[in-house]
């Protein structure tokens, strides 16, 4: 195969997996409808060492966390997911309407942005927006909702949906594993299970030289990120889709970058209150993102790169640890 055969070979791949037909995502959505994962109860080491690069020194120490089991989505809330619950779907913008209708025609677009369709992660949702879904989907579902909508405070008693503590996404993220990614060290597999930008170290070398800081004045000739449908990549262990890639996830914590030095080893909830939320996982047209990494944003922002997936206390599982815990 000459060099020319196999970048058209290599566009048309990159096409089929960023632009499904009508029939896939009827497909995709049925296969993932009212689908969660069990997360065993267990102990982990949580955070990371600090990487210069990374300049995570908030990600440290590592310390012992147990977590009670729970429920949590195997896939990205989607915005088929949030426009049937909420009535709306806050990624459809005009733009981004017409971008993706380009796509489905075959026509080039070879920019960064995040398509419509009912199969994506859900995108431009605030904490609070987020929030507020787990919320309608408790009661919509005979539930009890977990947060208060005048103060934000979640119950954990509740049994209704809410957002993953931070250290509930990365024990489930890590899938019982404590390498740097949940299936271990080597990065050249990564981009089997996450669907991250590898060359955006290349491209910000380009950014900073030649754009003069503006996207417009970058030229590249690669592929550029897009978000894809839930699920186009490999799973983690557990069953979970999505962990270090596609949309960046809201997670119930405020931050705090010394909280690691004193968070409680059972089940820790993050601080009482805060200026800004915690994120966790990568995005789509983020660098590669380890298990360990944390991020955050104010609770308003909304952003192409942020979604969210929900988890589920699971009560009978609870109740047979204080039975036997008795019993000892």
């Amino acid at each position: 195969m000459n060099r020319l055969a196999g970048l058209v070979m290599a566009s048309m791949v990159l096409l089929r997996a960023v632009v499904l037909s009508a029939d896939d995502e009827a497909a995709a959505d049925k296969k993932k409808e009212g689908e969660m994962v069990k997360i065993p109860s267990g102990s982990f080491i949580m955070g990371m060492d600090y990487d210069e690069d990374l300049e995570n020194e908030d990600c440290a120490p590592k310390h012992k966390v147990y977590i009670s089991a729970f429920y949590m989505d195997k896939y990205e809330v989607t915005q088929g997911d949030y426009k049937k619950l909420m009535g709306k779907n806050p990624a459809a913008t005009k733009k981004r309407i017409a971008l993706t209708e380009a796509l489905r025609k075959s026509e080039k677009v070879n920019r960064s942005f995040s398509p419509v369709g009912k199969t994506y992660p859900v995108i431009d949702i605030a904490w609070y927006d987020a929030a507020r879904y787990c919320n309608a989907r408790s009661k919509a579902e005979g539930l009890e909702p977990c947060y208060d909508e005048k103060t934000w405070e979640c119950d954990f008693t509740k049994n209704g949906y809410r957002l993953p503590t931070e250290a509930e996404w990365e024990y489930a993220c890590r899938a019982g594993n404590n390498t740097k990614y949940f299936f271990g060290n080597d990065k050249k597999k990564l981009i089997e299970y996450a669907n991250y930008w590898p060359d955006k170290d290349a491209w910000n070398d380009v950014f900073y030289k030649k754009g003069y800081y503006e996207e417009e004045g970058v030229i590249w000739n690669k592929p550029m990120p897009r978000l894809l449908p839930v699920g186009s990549k490999k799973p983690n262990k557990w069953g979970l889709y999505d962990m270090l890639g596609n949309a960046r996830e809201w997670c119930n914590d405020w931050y705090d970058e010394n909280y690691y030095k004193k968070s409680p080893v059972k089940s820790p909830h993050g601080p009482k209150k805060g200026e800004y939320k915690i994120l966790r996982g990568g995005g789509f047209n983020f660098a590669d993102t380890p298990c360990g990494y944390r991020d955050y944003d104010n609770p308003i922002e909304k952003s192409s790169t942020i979604g969210f997936r929900c988890v589920r206390n699971a009560p009978k599982e609870e109740k047979k640890e204080k039975d036997e815990k008795k019993k000892k």
